[in-house]
């Protein structure tokens, strides 16, 4: 049986320890997804200096319920650098905010996963923000499920807040998330065939060029990016 994240402290020092203690004490249905994600952040480089950062997420879907793609940015606060992003087709089925959730979760696991010992976590979806926050109740149990994964997440990094922003200020991860379900619905078979052999690995490179993410912050997380279907 799932257990609260009320009543559990991270014990983790790693991203993979991490998702095993969420997959263990929690149970959620997107624990292979957290495991890949785990997997491909063993290669992260470190954060240097106040490692202090900030997350952005979004996330959304087509309909509601339908396609669903979330995005996450983790930005240096010190540098204002990015040194993470993605975009991750999240399948059928799935609701705005159960895929807002996701964002979050993305890319809180990448921040602690590189080391950072403080974090703003900000997106424009205030319900989820205010969940998250502990401000507001859950009632349906798969979002209480998903908020319970994101306070355990994001309780593993000693410094936290949380910051509502409007969507006009969110274009990063807005546009991640919307290019995660594009790909899917534009090129629905061939990101199935990408997401199941990890055809995307050789082409790499054009996710860096296109999003100007710094290749030098993301070393092995190939395998990853390959599952996000985010190609050009």
């Amino acid at each position: 049986t799932p257990r609260s994240s009320a009543n559990l402290k991270p014990t983790a020092a790693t991203a993979t320890g991490l998702v095993e203690q969420i997959c263990n004490e929690l149970k959620p249905a997107n624990a292979k997804h957290l495991c890949e994600l785990a997997d491909a952040l063993k290669g992260a480089k470190q954060l240097a200096g106040s490692k202090a950062v900030s997350v952005w997420f979004d996330g959304g879907a087509r309909p509601n319920p339908g396609r669903g793609g979330c995005g996450a940015v983790v930005k240096d606060r010190a540098s204002g650098e990015q040194v993470y992003a993605a975009s991750v087709f999240l399948g059928d089925g799935v609701t705005n905010n159960e895929a807002e959730y996701q964002g979050a979760i993305e890319g809180v696991i990448a921040a602690f996963a590189m080391g950072a010992e403080e974090i703003e976590l900000i997106g424009d979806s205030k319900l989820i923000s205010s969940q998250i926050a502990g401000k507001m109740q859950a009632s349906n149990p798969r979002m209480a499920l998903l908020r319970d994964v994101a306070q355990l997440c994001l309780s593993s990094i000693p410094t936290r807040t949380i910051r509502h922003v409007l969507r006009a200020e969110n274009a990063d991860a807005d546009a991640l998330a919307s290019q995660a379900i594009i790909k899917a619905q534009t090129q629905r078979e061939f990101a199935r065939d990408d997401v199941a052999k990890g055809l995307l690995v050789p082409r790499i490179k054009t996710l860096y060029d296109f999003h100007g993410i710094n290749p030098e912050h993301i070393s092995g997380m190939e395998g990853y990016y390959a599952t996000s279907t985010l190609n050009t």
